[in-house]
């Protein structure tokens, strides 16, 4: 026994030195060629590239998980005889599948640059392709990268099938690809795919030109397909937080949309005018409506069009309803991504009117799929459950984007209604699902049904079906927002049980929320501590909630949020001593102060001018003249396109609190204050928000103690009645005070019970 594990060990090490030998030999050789590439030795390099390659084909197996199979044993050949690497004594260097795709990428990227050699270059690109593995993360990159290449070379050779191949292959390696860069936030070459497929769609519709408005009978493009791509990068857009291209984007599927219009419509105009017009009129209009929806995307598209020539009429009417619904589902792809747009740059005076046109193209879908009882085939689904779990799945967005909007103008319990609507609807379709699922897996593997817990889903079969994750994910983000409304009203005991069906959620499905979930337990859980005077323990969970941020909205509101936290702590020692939060501030949030995304900047403005109010009062530092133009800022800013009522709220008892000092020195300055602050308490009043009617009613009481809070023009008689700004303020004090000894303990309780002590240290 002891003999054998002395052997293995060995064994086992002298694989490891081969292995790291071979890595060294490896990215030796790659530098040496890049070397030989900035001295121009450009055949140099393409033999110190060749020489690392294997001489078969041994590397790729059945095994990868991989649908390219289009290499030609005569590339082999041909290969063989131009690239044979030099005679050598060492023994070549053992490449992984990333190696080797990693090289033939190189040396394809030489031959396109510096060669004509179209069918060596597509060797690699293919073999490259060919030895990755489409499930493992890591090759996601290098197939975008293969695909952007393959489908530029295919469309310079005029190989369009092939080129048409590429494009539906990188598509979907780019939606794989979108996840990954989504978490590292940097550019992704999703968009060269996208971008290269865009440059091919003319000609593979044999137009050389191609054109995004003003249809004739002569333009032979797909703008189904070609408005599919620009949805895309909206997406994507998005994704990455670049908002530079969506301008143009919009712009293009704008006129786009007008010309599918106005094929539908002269399609429909000729069908009901079929008997005045002649027959050369209506074979035209025919193949219009024909080419308007001959997609990439669409499925069987193929079978479908190939016997158009032998149907009935009523086959086109066929055509046209799903025409119809590919249209419809664009219009809400198009919406859906406008106000989410919306949403992040903070134009919420916007989103009123595109939930409007959301709703309209929710209803004109399910009547046009409701026409016919034949499955409908359009250019794309949302889902890939039936056409009824869709439309339920539609609707359960736009109440989630509806609810949205109805909490950033203070409408906090019709935002509640609106959220437990569509978890009613969400938790519906899973049970569904989830029942459904587990009744396949049990047919297909002859067994008889097992039973399991109502609404429960096993890791089997939430892997298997996108529709379940979808509404898991839809789940989690509805609990998300619905507790923002509740702390809002201080509904204490609401919102703790959504933390802690959040907090369910993310035990039971981890792998669905890594990207969120901690970040967002640990927010809210702040959020909620901070409700209930917890600051200190609040503080906590929002350094916990940042270390957890793995994207860039999440980091960016974690540290508006612990700047907050520290001014709640009324810590302003280490903001003058140690500078922290200044510091944050300036590092942060000072670069966002011309972000397009407006609760970035706002929240800026607002925070960069509260601490600075507490330096000019205690006579530190601070000029009042900036302090008000950033409030000032930050107002027009509300007014003009955020409507974030929270932070109308914020922003008016800030200037509030910014001319107490001067209410002694300054005439007519308490009838200023008091307009601010009456336009806040009914703003609170409107919304129920308890904690900030307590703060604006104290400032009122602040006014109201000095005899400068007198009105002149009415023989010296008080603005407001005193005594009930006294009593209101009592009142608010007692429920607040109510609540947190009903919530307070067991609520500490709980939230200590889910301390990350491991990070206690931090």
């Amino acid at each position: 026994m002891r003999i054998g594990s002395s052997s293995s060990s060995s064994s086992g090490s002298i694989n490891d030195m081969n292995n790291s030998s071979d890595t060294i030999a490896i990215h030796t050789l790659w530098f040496v060629a890049q070397h030989l590439i900035e001295n121009a030795n450009i055949i140099g390099a393409i033999r110190c590239l060749s020489s690392l390659l294997p001489d078969s084909n041994d590397l790729f197996t059945s095994n990868n998980n991989n649908s390219n199979q289009i290499l030609l044993l005569q590339q082999q050949q041909h290969l063989k005889s131009t690239t044979t690497a030099p005679p050598s004594l060492v023994t070549k260097p053992s490449l992984n599948h990333l190696e080797e795709s990693i090289t033939r990428i190189k040396l394809a990227e030489l031959l396109i640059e510096h060669t004509t050699n179209f069918h060596e270059t597509r060797y690699h690109l293919e073999k490259a392709a060919m030895v990755l593995d489409e499930s493992s993360v890591e090759s996601i990159e290098l197939l975008c990268k293969i695909s952007s290449y393959l489908i530029d070379l295919f469309y310079q050779a005029n190989v369009l099938n092939l080129s048409k191949q590429w494009i539906k292959k990188g598509i979907k390696y780019s939606l794989l690809e979108a996840n990954i860069f989504v978490k590292e936030n940097q550019p992704s070459l999703a968009f060269q795919s996208i971008d290269n497929a865009i440059k091919v769609l003319p000609i593979m519709t044999q137009q050389p030109n191609m054109v995004t408005s003003g249809f004739t009978s002569n333009d032979q493009y797909d703008p189904m397909t070609l408005l599919y791509f620009n949805a895309i990068k909206i997406h994507f857009s998005l994704l990455y937080w670049d908002y530079s291209r969506i301008d143009s984007s919009l712009q293009t599927s704008l006129g786009l949309f007008n010309d599918i219009n106005y094929r539908l419509i002269q399609y429909n105009n000729s069908k009901r005018n079929g008997n005045n017009s002649n027959n050369t009129n209506q074979q035209q209009q025919q193949k219009e409506i024909e080419y308007l929806f001959k997609s990439i995307f669409q499925q069987n598209s193929t079978n479908l069009f190939s016997s158009l020539s032998n149907q009935s009429l009523n086959r086109y009417d066929l055509l046209f309803r799903d025409a119809m619904i590919s249209k419809e589902k664009m219009t809400i792809y198009f919406n859906l991504l406008y106000i989410l747009y919306l949403m992040r740059i903070g134009e919420f005076k916007a989103m009123e009117e595109k939930l409007l046109k959301l709703r309209e193209s929710i209803v004109q879908h399910s009547n046009w799929i409701s026409m016919d009882t034949r499955p409908p085939n359009p250019i794309f689904s949302f889902t890939d459950g039936s056409p009824d779990f869709e439309g339920k799945y539609l609707d359960c967005l736009y109440y989630l984007f509806l609810s949205i909007y109805l909490r950033t103008v203070g409408q906090y319990k019709q935002s509640i209604n609106e959220l437990s609507t569509c978890l009613f609807l969400l938790n519906g379709q899973l049970e569904s699902l989830v029942a459904s699922a587990d009744q396949q897996s049990q047919l297909d593997i002859g067994k008889k049904k097992s039973s399991s817990k109502k609404g429960g889903a096993t890791k089997t079969i939430i892997h298997n079906s996108t529709s379940i994750k979808s509404i898991l994910r839809m789940i989690f983000i509805s609990y998300e927002n619905i507790f923002y409304s509740q702390i809002s009203i201080m509904d204490l005991d609401s919102s703790l049980t959504t933390i802690k069906q959040i907090q369910l959620l993310i035990s039971n499905y981890p792998t669905l929320y890594v990207d969120i979930g901690e970040n967002t337990l640990y927010t809210l859980s702040s959020i909620y501590l901070q409700s209930i005077s917890q600051y200190q323990l609040s503080n906590d969970f929002i350094h916990f909630a940042l270390t957890k941020s793995s994207r860039f909205d999440t980091q960016i509101l974690s540290i508006i949020r612990l700047v907050i936290s520290t001014i709640l702590l009324n810590n302003f020692e280490r903001v003058i001593i140690n500078d922290e939060s200044e510091q944050i501030i300036k590092e942060y949030l000072l670069p966002l102060e011309t972000h397009p995304q407006l609760l970035f900047r706002t929240s800026f403005l607002l925070l960069d001018a509260i601490i600075s109010i507490h330096k000019y009062n205690t006579k530190m530092d601070g000029s009042l003249n900036r302090i008000k133009q950033e409030l000032q800022e930050c107002l027009n800013t509300l007014n003009k396109s955020f409507n974030n009522s929270q932070m109308i709220i914020n922003v008016l008892c800030t200037l509030a609190s910014l001319y107490l000092p001067f209410k002694d020195r300054v005439a007519n300055i308490d009838v200023s204050v008091q307009t601010l602050l009456n336009t806040s308490l009914s703003l609170c009043t409107i919304s129920e928000d308890l904690l900030s009617t307590i703060g604006t009613l104290q400032l009122k009481s602040a006014m109201s103690t000095t005899n400068q809070y007198l009105d002149s023009n009415n023989n010296g008689q008080p603005i407001e009645n005193v005594q009930e700004i006294f009593n209101q303020l009592n009142y608010y004090n007692q429920k607040r005070f109510d609540l947190l000894q009903r919530n307070q303990q067991s609520a500490i309780e709980y939230f200590q019970s889910i301390y990350p002590s491991q990070q206690m240290n931090k």
